[in-house]
């Protein structure tokens, strides 16, 4: 896989998330039958490094976590998708 440019995660809402923020996800690798990698392109590493702290470590109702329920929703939603298509 392609090192430069792109950010990998195996947590699908971590995954969500990123998507819910406006990343681009790039691709899903299956790892194995239960376990994948959701690969983004990593355009701005500033901000995606501090998305994932904020998602980390952030105070539960910190404004820099706060994302509209319906975007998160259809991130999830298009996530399962493409991993049942993958099937």
């Amino acid at each position: 896989m392609i090192k430069s440019k792109t950010f990998e995660t195996g947590n699908f809402y971590l995954a969500s998330y990123l998507i819910a923020q406006g990343m681009e996800l790039l691709t899903i690798s299956k790892v194995d039958d239960r376990h994948c990698k959701f690969v983004f392109i990593d355009i701005d590493i500033n901000k995606r490094e501090q998305l994932v702290r904020d998602y980390n470590f952030a105070a539960q109702d910190a404004s820099s976590v706060l994302v509209d329920a319906r975007r998160l929703i259809q991130a999830i939603r298009s996530l399962k998708e493409k991993l049942h298509q993958q099937i």
